[in-house]
């Protein structure tokens, strides 16, 4: 006989600095209920997920960019946010993209707060991640997991059949990075490293490009 419930509520203070309105209710519903899960994810010291007895739902990279881009948006946090980067900085699960999507957590980071000088602390790592990809660019980098999207086969089907579409996703998420680090890197005056990743990125889009009927594939 069940004689008892009990519920017990536990969400990090956290102050909105970010807000939306439009003209369609629902839509402006939908931004404050997107935040409001952003915010019942956050843990006492680090960013997590609501998923009950899964002890690995510390931070995953790939897993916290979306949920960091919507609270730097959403509670203007950026130190909560910098300390799930750094808790996150030297693993990627084993996850190729999400070596990639840590990248562009840090440059939303950046974007958001202008710390430049963690975005500096960490070329060096980034560069590291930047440079793995384009090493195996145009190659069968053996993916085993991608990011959940049914439509590429990009969970777990990777074990068990090829997934060609995951490999192009992968190859167009790195091409995205490039650009992304290279223009960032010439804000803050590095234009060596500018035009190293420019470069990686028109180098290998040509490359892309000279593949018959590639955007069909």
């Amino acid at each position: 006989h069940i004689t008892d419930v009990r519920a017990v509520n536990q969400v990090k203070p956290t102050n909105y600095k970010g807000s939306f309105s439009c003209s369609d209710p629902m839509l402006t519903k939908i931004w404050y209920m997107s935040a409001y899960s952003v915010k019942a994810s956050f843990c006492e010291d680090y960013f997590g997920a609501i998923i009950m007895d899964r002890g690995d739902r510390m931070s995953w990279t790939g897993d916290a960019h979306p949920i960091q881009a919507a609270s730097l948006v959403a509670f203007g946090n950026y130190d909560f946010v910098k300390r799930n980067l750094d808790n996150s900085s030297t693993q990627s699960n084993g996850i190729r993209s999400y070596s990639l999507y840590w990248v562009l957590s840090l440059l939303d980071y950046y974007q958001y707060s202008g710390d430049q000088e963690t975005l500096e602390n960490y070329i060096v790592n980034a560069s590291e991640k930047l440079d793995e990809a384009y090493s195996v660019f145009g190659t069968d980098p053996h993916l085993r997991f991608y990011g959940w999207d049914e439509r590429l086969c990009a969970g777990f089907e990777l074990w068990f059949k090829p997934a060609p579409e995951a490999q192009k996703a992968y190859e167009m998420l790195s091409i995205r990075v490039w650009e992304d680090f290279a223009r960032t890197m010439g804000q803050i005056g590095r234009e060596d490293l500018q035009t190293k990743y420019s470069g990686y990125a028109h180098s290998k889009l040509a490359e892309v490009r000279k593949r018959k009927n590639w955007l069909s594939g």
